[in-house]
């Protein structure tokens, strides 16, 4: 109750489980304390300009004035800090805790007479909260430097994340609110360096002088971390994250911000319920085997071997994916797909320089013809063809579960994926430091700037030279999207008169780029881990920390589970 009483105000609006992540810099109108403010080029000797007593901030001149305050620019894009994992929150003093939010993380640049918001990729995000940068130009600033996170709240004060996600896709603004985290830089002075618990005090007198409006300030509280969490899991909350009050701000996961999650109890259904509730709301999980696993092999170091002494990086770096992406998703099947490099496929048949000077490394190949082994003992399906690429079955897949009525999540680092994003279908894409980021319709229109259905258009036009597509010729991403704001389909273009001399090939070229939902599937019924058969494996190919770490997830897996659903 000490906590409710603490922060119990405040915690009905600022609870996130699906939010949006806020770094903003901003251009204001000029307001100074006690109505002067000094103009760059001014003398020593000249006189300041009194302000109107409604324009006066006396906010906006603390930042100078905190130890590790140094003039400054405003940087360009700046990666956000990131929290650690922590199984319980940290214990001492000089710990603060705030309830964790999490979402699409956003940073915002300005110039004087411009504001432009970016996500953590570095995507414009502007437009798509308008309502947020509006607000942020009305604070009492001439420049300022914000993380924060936006979120769409339920009638009881927590995030709503299918709202929120709604609201965006709909281009919708009222319900928006943006809670202040962090601030890092105001008006010429970068405070990145001073201590936590400083920028807090300057960025709450900031909000608070700013008034009611879509932007809040988040609470950070000097009490027992353990305490905290407790309140938190009462009140349904996704956890807290626990920040050290003299930590600097850092770009990049640091271990003074540690993040620990609530784990929620829900009851077990009925027993008659149990097979149609997994059935509706757990997604079919599908995996681009090669986009993974030579990213395993490039990151891994090469010394990890097998006992044959043959290379394990990849296998170990893909195993790891597959272990996060099944624990982050809890999929009823998995599917693994995979390309075939011993044959050509229809593309390159059609095609001759698609994909053509692509040379891999004999380890990776090799490590390649293993892993759907390793895959189908873990209790989940591959699909490899010859004909085929892995992209044409994750196109199968993503047809039969959305005909089937169900939700699919593809897992893939390739953008040429977007094109199956729906309502029902969610790209995840790896970014860094072991964090992925989700794509829907509003992420593809805000990457690239057309619908997915448009996406193969969009690679036609725009060319795509890992694949070898030239595209249109003198066209780029942004000439590919207007043509496509101005036409719904690249034939509706051709048919226009565009791109005359070219028809043929850009048709050829969308063919090339548009993915084949006619590869055959193995059967999906729902599948159950077989970790312990993972587990043996790794340990024959001489894999021990790999098959440690599967023997774990197989004395975790449930009695039932463990006797399979197929």
């Amino acid at each position: 109750m000490f906590l409710r009483r603490l922060y119990g105000a405040s915690l009905a609006v600022m609870l996130g489980q699906n939010a949006y992540r806020v770094q903003c810099a901003f251009f204001a109108a000029a307001r100074c304390p006690a109505g002067l403010c000094y103009r760059p080029g001014m003398t020593k000797d000249a006189r300041f300009k009194v302000v109107p007593e409604e324009k006066r901030s006396t906010t906006r001149f603390l930042a100078r004035t905190i130890p590790g305050a140094t003039p400054a620019p405003i940087a360009g894009f700046v990666p956000p800090m990131r929290a650690r994992a922590a199984r319980s929150p940290p214990r001492g003093a000089g710990w603060l805790h705030e309830i964790l939010f999490e979402g699409l993380r956003i940073e915002a640049q300005a110039e004087p007479r411009r504001l432009a918001l970016y996500d953590a990729e570095g995507n414009a995000a502007t437009g798509r909260l308008a309502r947020v940068a509006a607000a942020v130009r009305r604070l009492p600033v001439n420049r300022i430097v914000l993380d924060g996170i936006v979120i769409v709240q339920d009638e009881a004060g927590r995030s709503d994340p299918a709202a929120l996600a709604a609201d965006l896709a709909a281009g919708r603004q009222d319900r928006l609110v943006c809670y202040a985290l962090d601030l890092l830089h105001l008006d010429g002075f970068d405070i990145t360096a001073a201590p936590l618990a400083e920028r807090k005090r300057v960025l709450k007198s900031l909000v608070e002088e700013a008034g009611p409006g879509p932007i809040a300030f988040s609470e950070a509280f000097a009490v027992p971390g353990a305490g905290m969490l407790a309140s938190a899991r009462a009140m349904g909350l996704a956890g807290i994250v626990s920040k050290r009050a003299a930590a600097p701000y850092v770009s990049g996961s640091s271990p003074d911000w540690k993040e620990t999650r609530v784990t929620v109890k829900v009851p077990a259904p009925a027993p008659d319920a149990a097979a149609t509730a997994t059935a509706r709301d757990a997604p079919l999980l599908v995996i681009d085997g090669d986009s993974f696993a030579h990213r395993a092999y490039h990151a891994v170091p090469k010394s990890v071997r097998r006992s044959d002494g043959r290379g394990g990086g990849a296998i170990v770096g893909f195993a790891n994916y597959l272990i996060r992406f099944w624990q982050a998703e809890r999929p009823r099947a998995v599917l693994c797909a995979w390309d075939t490099l011993s044959a050509p496929n229809w593309r390159q048949k059609l095609f001759a320089p698609y994909q053509g000077g692509r040379e891999f490394e004999p380890e990776i190949v090799e490590q390649l013809d293993r892993l759907p082994e390793l895959v189908a003992a873990c209790g989940f399906a591959n699909a490899r063809g010859a004909g085929f690429e892995a992209d044409d079955f994750l196109a199968a897949a993503v047809a039969a579960e959305e005909a089937a009525g169900g939700r699919v999540v593809v897992a893939s680092g390739d953008r040429d994926a977007y094109q199956l994003v729906s309502e029902r279908t969610t790209i995840i894409q790896p970014l860094r430091a072991g964090e992925v980021a989700r794509i829907d319709p509003a992420g593809v229109r805000e990457r690239y700037g057309v619908a997915p259905r448009q996406v193969p258009d969009f690679i036609a036009l725009r060319g795509d030279s890992s694949d070898r597509i030239p595209g249109a010729r003198g066209m780029g991403p942004k000439g590919a999207a207007k043509v496509l704001h101005e036409f719904p389909t690249l034939e509706a273009a051709l048919a226009a008169g565009r791109f005359a001399s070219q028809a043929e090939d850009l048709r050829l070229y969308r063919r090339l780029a548009a993915m084949d939902p006619s590869a055959p599937l193995p059967p999906l019924a729902d599948m159950a881990p077989t970790w312990d058969r993972g587990a043996a494996l790794a340990r024959d190919w001489g894999l021990k920390a790999l098959a440690d770490r599967l023997a774990v997830l197989a004395a975790d897996v449930p009695a039932d589970d463990r006797k399979g659903r197929r």
